[in-house]
This record gives C-alpha cells, sequence and structure tokens, in this order.
C-alpha cells in the first residue's frame, strides 16, 4: 500500500529561490555537492549523465536518502550515519537551483530501509505557498538501497571540449581520497561520452616527511615531499583533505613565505574532532594555528627543496654562461652551404678549395666548406 504526502515549508523562500539561481557557482562546485552526498551515504559507484540544455542525473549505490523533506528545508540538514564529508541536504539546494533555475523540476527516487520514496520538487510552487515538494511512498522489501535525482531543464551552460577534460580532471583530484580508500567510481557522462574520473598518481620523491599533528581535541595527518629533479610537480603546494574529498587542492597556506613549487604534501583532517568547513567544504575556518604547525613541521623540507631549486638554477645560469664564452672567444658558428639536389646522378671526388659553394640554395648549421 502506498501514501502521498507533502512538505511544509515554514517561510515562503521564493526569493530565496530566485537568489540561488543566481548565483556565481559554476558547474565543477554543483557536481561536488551532488557528489558528496552520494559519498556520504556510502556510495561506491556513482553515474552522473548531463544532456546539454535538458537535464542532469546523478545515481548512487548509497544507503539512499534518509528524509526527502531534507532536500527542501532551507537552513537545515539531516545527518547521515555514514557521514564522512558533510552533512545530506546542506548543499544540494544551492547546486540543484543553480544548476536548472527556479522554474526547474526536481524528481527524486530513492530506497532505503525497505521503503522506496519518489518525490517532485517544483520550485515556482512556493510564489504561492510552503509547499513544493510531493513524495510517494510504498513498501520494498529485500530491494538494494539507491538514490536517483534528476533535474530539469539543465539551464547551467555545461563546458566541453579542453573546459570539459580539465573539470573531469580536476574532480578526479578533489575525490582521489574516496578512489583511493573507497575505491569508488565515479563517472560523467556528456553527449553520450562516458567519462570516469581518472586515477591521480603522486610524483616521485627525493625525501618524504611524515607527522601527527594535534591541536586540542583536533588531529590531523601530514605528508610531504620533495618532488623528484625532472618530475613534473602538477598539484604544488599543500592539499588538505577531510574524508573523502580534498577540501583545499594545492594550497600556499601553510607552506608560509617558502617557494611550493617542488613540493608536494597533503594534510588529512581527522573525521573526529572540529575542524570547521566553510559552507560548500571549500576552505578551512579559523584553521591559522594548523598552517602554522604545518609551516613549523615542514620548514626543514622547505628549505632542502630551496636549497636544490637554486642549485639547478646555477648549473643552468652556468651552462649559459659558458655558452656566451665560448661565442665570445671563438665567435658563432657560421652557416654551411648547402647545395640543392642536382641533375646528374653518382658521386664527385671534393675538391676542397675552402670556398663557399656558388649555387648553394640552402644553409644549415656549421662551418664554411
Amino acid at each position: 500500500m502506498s501514501t502521498t504526502w507533502e512538505a511544509d515549508i515554514v517561510v515562503d523562500h521564493w526569493a530565496t529561490v530566485v537568489e540561488r539561481a543566481a548565483s556565481t557557482l559554476d558547474s565543477e562546485a554543483c557536481l561536488t555537492e551532488l557528489i558528496d552526498n552520494a559519498l556520504d551515504a556510502g556510495a561506491t559507484s556513482i553515474r552522473i549523465k548531463v544532456e546539454r540544455g535538458k537535464s542532469l542525473r546523478i545515481r548512487d549505490n548509497g544507503a539512499g536518502i534518509p528524509d526527502l523533506r531534507s532536500l527542501v528545508h532551507f537552513g537545515g540538514h539531516v545527518s547521515q550515519k555514514t557521514t564522512r564529508s558533510g552533512f545530506y541536504g546542506v548543499g544540494f539546494k544551492d547546486a540543484a537551483i543553480r544548476l536548472g533555475g527556479e522554474r526547474s523540476r526536481v524528481a527524486v527516487s530513492t530506497v532505503r530501509d525497505d521503503r522506496e520514496y519518489t518525490g517532485d520538487i517544483e520550485w515556482s510552487k512556493l510564489r504561492a505557498g510552503p509547499r513544493c515538494l510531493s513524495v510517494k511512498e510504498d513498501a520494498a522489501p529485500g530491494k538494494a538501497s539507491f538514490a536517483e535525482i534528476a533535474i530539469r531543464p539543465l539551464t547551467l551552460t555545461f563546458p566541453h571540449g579542453e573546459r570539459l577534460a580539465k573539470l573531469v580532471a580536476d574532480l578526479g583530484y578533489t575525490y582521489w581520497p574516496a578512489k583511493k580508500n573507497l575505491r569508488a567510481a565515479i563517472t560523467i557522462e556528456v553527449s553520450g561520452v562516458v567519462h570516469e574520473l581518472p586515477e591521480w598518481a603522486r610524483p616521485e620523491f627525493e625525501e618524504t616527511v611524515e607527522h601527527e599533528i594535534v591541536i586540542g581535541n583536533k588531529r590531523a595527518r601530514l605528508f610531504a615531499g620533495v618532488v623528484k629533479q625532472g618530475q613534473r610537480n602538477d598539484r604544488p603546494g599543500i592539499t588538505y583533505t577531510h574524508g573523502c574529498r580534498v577540501i583545499k587542492p594545492s594550497s600556499s597556506d601553510g607552506c608560509g613565505a617558502w617557494s611550493k613549487a617542488r613540493v608536494w604534501g597533503f594534510v588529512m583532517l581527522s573525521e573526529k574532532g572540529s575542524w570547521q568547513r566553510t559552507k560548500n567544504k571549500t576552505d578551512l575556518v579559523n584553521a591559522e594555528d594548523l598552517y602554522e604547525e604545518v609551516e613549523r613541521l615542514l620548514s626543514p623540507l622547505f628549505a632542502r627543496a630551496a636549497s636544490q631549486a637554486h642549485t639547478l638554477a646555477f648549473a643552468g645560469a652556468l651552462q649559459g654562461l659558458e655558452g656566451r664564452v665560448g661565442e665570445a672567444l671563438f665567435g658563432k658558428p657560421n652557416a654551411k652551404a648547402k647545395r640543392g639536389d642536382g641533375d646528374a646522378e653518382g658521386s664527385a671526388e671534393p675538391k676542397n678549395t675552402g670556398r663557399k659553394h656558388r649555387k648553394a640554395k640552402a644553409t644549415q648549421p656549421g662551418e664554411t666548406f
């Protein structure tokens, strides 16, 4: 037997909906909110399908949405027992409204604890009253848990070409903790082409250090290294992670006045304690004591990286100076004359006259004949 009910919004939030539809959130920020919610529910498979100008759909195999009302209650959240990155519902409204606009509709399906819920959200209903969500509930004994959300239309411009490739690469870096620790598979299908978030591999190091950090009742693990000479360092600096995701990538916080060019490292914040993050989980709040401790612990490593960089720079400058001294003493090499292809076949003995070829059609570097 199924039942149908509607959720009330305590206050008329239509003005808030319009404001959030015009926010500056980009497609990456919106996707991270949706992916975070899936990971918070313990998902190991997350599939996103984008049809530009039409819809965005995300489906995961997590524990399901505990209360669909959390999706429409502004300023509230419902805690997940399996939470790793945050609270379900905190960023969903911002992401969904930004992706589809204030007149979009959101279809929700989820199975949790042997119950199946299907919901429909129409933000525009908030213009006339407190209700924008209707829910149908059914028994689903033995059915595997999941959550699926579809937003129509998709009004936010979705990147393509090189910008899409960069988005996939950046999301791959954001969720390398989830891919490494949970073996989570996250895919984004755009215009029929499936892109799996790539595995991110650390660079090779000359030397590394590890430390445990304790500040009050908060703990963190620090790891960093000096990147080997000749190796690229695409994500220099200190990356701060929490749970399944990166909070701050390639940050200078914790580096002080040192150059971060040859150093890569991360600070993994413990889920226990009260590391406070911004609403969209892209920064830490009141973390100056953490940054100071990271800098103190890494100062010897930064000093060695700086010494290495100075040595390489000196060697490069010396090589350039030797080249200029050679030019000053011996002059630049003259252009060697090179004849074009002739009509005759065979070979001829050189006359070694020392004169330049009169019929040369091209030159190549080297001494004159």
